[in-house]
């Protein structure tokens, strides 16, 4: 939590850690997840009631946000919305490393998201599949529920 962005932290301890030529490798990184990472839609559990949930959810008129742990770039997580049978669109506001300045369990993670999207924790639902990741939203005024993966 601070100032600097899941990306800016994870980049200065990766040159910290590795040199601050790193920092050129970034074009790799992106064809990495232009390209190899898409393999990964073949490992990954697709459940079509979740999209049509969604959907329905969207379509009521209610905002929608993806609450994503952030530690991943916004390009990953567009791809892994859409393996989810979904577009980014579907959703008002989807946390990236780029736009987040923490990451889950972290209260400020979700203190962000309210400020940033102007809402009222009591107006909120949080849907999660991780208790120690999503849960923690209670402790703002948000409703939880657990989704389990299958």
């Amino acid at each position: 939590t601070g100032p600097a962005t899941n990306e800016d932290v994870f980049w200065n301890c990766f040159a910290q850690l590795f040199g601050e030529r790193v920092r050129e490798d970034l074009p790799v990184f992106e064809s990495f997840y232009r390209e190899e990472f898409q393999e990964v839609r073949t490992v990954c559990g697709y459940d079509p009631a979740a999209a049509a949930a969604v959907h329905r959810i969207r379509d009521l008129g209610l905002r929608l946000v993806l609450a994503t742990n952030p530690i991943f770039p916004a390009i990953a997580t567009r791809s892994r919305v859409r393996w989810a049978g979904l577009v980014p669109e579907d959703f008002e506001y989807i946390t990236t490393y780029e736009n987040s300045h923490s990451s889950k369990p972290n209260l400020a993670y979700y203190r962000e998201i309210l400020a940033e999207r102007a809402l009222a924790p009591e107006t909120c639902l949080m849907v999660g599949n991780d208790v120690s990741e999503d849960m923690v939203a209670r402790e703002l005024g948000v409703t939880y529920r657990i989704r389990p993966l299958e």
